[in-house]
């Protein structure tokens, strides 16, 4: 949706501050004395201002878990004083917990939470895709590369963390780059009702406590998937070519299902030096040029502008730079070629000013869900704070959930999207995930690529799906660090009863 010149002038937002206050006001200290009675509160500060007019607003997120007993509080708690003070508005915010969050249960009784949460875990893999349409890669020297937190104290691997391999090659006049992710398109279906699906959703992520971590896909799939050194495993392919001159051409990006092997695991601190095997050190000193020339590109329109750069002019960067540098590109190039070949999918966006034609795909949201938002709502401090408000209020829980991503999104934090923006953080549009070991979003994206190579053993995607799903990752994505508090809850009580 573009909107009209005269409104694109008229739009202060484009350029409205959005600042996190740290320091606790007179308005914070009250609203806590009035709330003693909820549990897991948080209330966040942030204030807007439009640098055109002067207005200044102040919003004060109420944050609570999703109990019974915060649920009735809310109900009986009234914001109208507050909201009727002049520049300034607050709101609630129902934060979906995994489960009836009590910190007064006992060990015995969080043992039996734990099991109930996480029973899906445990199951024995009963689903899985034997046709698959796939390229043979096991000949090429991938390798992993990651903290030395991958094994735990045992000494045993932690699989979830074996999600990602490389490879890089040099040729005459361009190096020739592998990127791949772990694949569980085999284990389920991109349905609702599916049961991977669904004990993926609960929390979006994979958690990780204090005392280990709760696999989002379980512990089964989890081991039948990660890319552990020395097994063939399937993985997502994303490969491209990085030319000596020139620009990339996003023609020649591939990215399809392949039969790999991981031939070692490095951590962050392997030098080329330490690594006896002449294929893999070679392969280690490419994917450090590599990474320190993508870090040192001089223009954020890589794709576009990289003229005339020679990678011999760059020093080779730490392995946990060269591996940042990599993954962050290559997620750039999977939203380019997914938005090219037309394919649906779920991004991650995020803007610190976002601009009117950003903006204007958020009031098509608005109103394909009923809500007749207007572009003039988003001309003042005041006008945004009633339109989030209203939305906040609704009896519509798509409603309820967009009016937090639109916040989230103002107050400059990522949110996920299928459709495709900037995320200014990065400097790269589109921002595209697919590991589908940790993340909800990567299973999705995983079977949009997997129906457009192999089409024939693939379901037919549902854009609802995806579009429900986006929804279930956003309101799982504002709630991380509420879900690993829980997950460090259970455990602490369960370890207590056992000490």
């Amino acid at each position: 949706m573009r909107l009209p010149r005269d409104l694109q002038n008229q739009l202060g937002l484009s350029t409205f501050g959005f600042r996190r206050q740290s320091r606790e006001d007179q308005q914070v200290i009250d609203l806590r004395l009035q709330l003693t009675e909820a549990i897991g509160l948080s209330i966040k500060t942030y204030q807007v201002s439009d640098p055109k007019t002067k207005q200044k607003l102040k919003i004060y997120a109420i944050e609570l878990p999703d109990l019974e007993e915060n649920r009735q509080l809310v109900k009986a708690f009234n914001l109208r004083k507050i909201n009727l003070i002049p520049d300034q508005m607050a709101f609630f915010r129902i934060m979906k917990s995994p489960a009836e969050f009590d910190y007064r249960i006992s060990s015995d009784e969080a043992n039996e939470l734990y099991q109930k949460l996480f029973i899906e875990s445990v199951k024995p893999v009963n689903f899985y895709r034997h046709k698959l349409k796939f390229v043979d890669l096991q000949e090429l020297p991938f390798i992993s590369i990651d903290s030395d937190g991958v094994r735990d104290e045992q000494d045993l691997p932690v699989y979830g963390d074996y999600d990602d391999v490389l490879y890089v090659r040099s040729k005459r006049d361009h190096f020739e780059v592998y990127v791949g992710f772990a694949d569980i398109t085999p284990y389920f279906n991109l349905s609702l009702d599916d049961p991977l699906i669904r004990n993926a959703s609960r929390f979006g992520y994979t958690l990780y406590g204090s005392h280990g971590h709760q696999p989002m896909i379980g512990d089964n799939v989890e081991k039948e998937t990660s890319l552990l050194e020395g097994q063939a495993r399937f993985a997502w392919i994303i490969k491209f070519q990085i030319p000596l001159t020139g620009t990339i051409d996003l023609k020649k990006v591939k990215i399809f299902r392949a039969k790999i092997i991981n031939r070692r695991q490095l951590d962050f601190y392997h030098e080329p030096q330490q690594v006896s095997d002449l294929i893999l050190r070679t392969n280690l000193e490419n994917i450090r040029i590599v990474g320190s020339f993508i870090q040192n590109r001089n223009n954020p329109e890589f794709l576009d502008k990289l003229a005339y750069l020679e990678l011999s002019n760059y020093q080779q960067t730490n392995n946990s730079n060269a591996v940042r540098e990599l993954m962050t590109f290559t997620r750039h190039l999977m939203g380019k070629y997914a938005v090219n070949k037309g394919l649906p999918g779920i991004y991650r966006i995020q803007a610190f000013n976002p601009t009117p034609d950003q903006l204007g795909k958020w009031i098509e949201k608005f109103n394909a869900e009923g809500y007749l938002a207007k572009p003039s709502d988003l001309t003042s401090p005041q006008r945004l704070s009633r339109l989030i408000l209203s939305m906040a209020n609704s009896n519509n829980p798509k409603l309820i959930s967009l009016s937090a991503d639109f916040f989230a999104y103002l107050t400059g934090q990522s949110v996920y999207s299928t459709t495709p923006a900037i995320h200014g953080d990065l400097n790269f549009e589109p921002y595209m995930d697919i590991k589908g070991l940790r993340k909800l979003v990567g299973l999705v994206n995983q079977m949009i690529f997997s129906a457009d190579f192999d089409p024939e053993h693939t379901p037919k995607i549902d854009p609802q799906v995806v579009e429900k799903i986006c929804a279930r990752a956003n309101a799982a994505k504002s709630v991380i660090d509420l879900n690993s508090a829980y997950l460090n809850f259970l455990q602490n009580r369960i370890l207590r009863r056992e000490d």
